[in-house]
């Protein structure tokens, strides 16, 4: 009989570590990041291009073995090139669907607005370059930095895939590809902006929307 109670004992022992076990390891486990349905096509545009990308890089010398500044700014170069004869006909839009603008736009301003979007609208603002021309399949220019993207307002947007990145360009929201340096779309007035900020935005977007200047896109490539 203590036999059978020792046995018992171990088995309700065992039993309980068990459970415990699968309790902490649930907890651990992070939770999934749902995306709106909204953001269906865009994320199907956004594999697409990917897949364009991994073709085209086939066609290519290997990267691998190259680690002259010179060589892989030439190896980006071919590969953008290459993707916007690819992507010829793409117009602002052709990423950005009207539903995920929308719904890009309210996440935005939902996270950055107000004083409780402070921290985030400065975090860009600060890291943001001076506007320059968005033109889809152009370089980004090498010349200007790469905005900051606060880490909980990465998480509120669509997870992106291989190498694609969200930054901003005062308040526009662009798509850029980091493997081409290449711009693959632009959402303007995606972000919220202080009156002053938003006025020298504007007057900048309109001189370049004015004057495009070929010999900066040349420079950047």
């Amino acid at each position: 009989m203590p036999n059978m109670k020792m046995l018992y004992s171990f088995m309700v022992c065992l039993v309980l570590t068990l459970f415990v076990g699968i309790a902490i390891r649930a907890s651990d486990k992070k939770p999934e990041k749902t995306t709106d349905p909204a953001f269906a096509q865009f994320l199907r545009n956004a594999k697409a291009y990917v897949e364009l990308r991994q073709k085209i890089e086939k066609t290519l010398p290997s990267l691998e073995d190259k680690e002259d500044a010179e060589e892989i700014r030439s190896h980006k170069q071919t590969l953008r090139l290459k993707l916007a004869a690819a992507r010829n006909g793409a117009i602002e839009g052709s990423m950005f669907t009207p539903q995920a603008a929308v719904v890009l736009r309210r996440i935005l301003n939902a996270e950055m607005r107000g004083p409780e979007g402070k921290t985030a609208r400065t975090t860009v603002l600060e890291s943001s370059p001076k506007a320059f021309e968005c033109k889809i399949n152009g370089a980004y220019p090498a010349t200007e930095p790469v905005s900051t993207v606060p880490p909980d307002l990465l998480m509120k947007l669509p997870e992106l895939p291989d190498n694609l990145e969200y930054r901003f360009v005062q308040s526009t929201l662009i798509l850029r590809d980091a493997k081409a340096n290449m711009i693959i779309d632009c959402l303007r007035k995606a972000a919220p902006l202080p009156a002053a900020e938003k006025a020298k935005a504007s007057s900048a977007e309109n001189k370049t929307d004015q004057k495009p200047d070929n010999k900066a896109e040349k420079k950047s490539e």
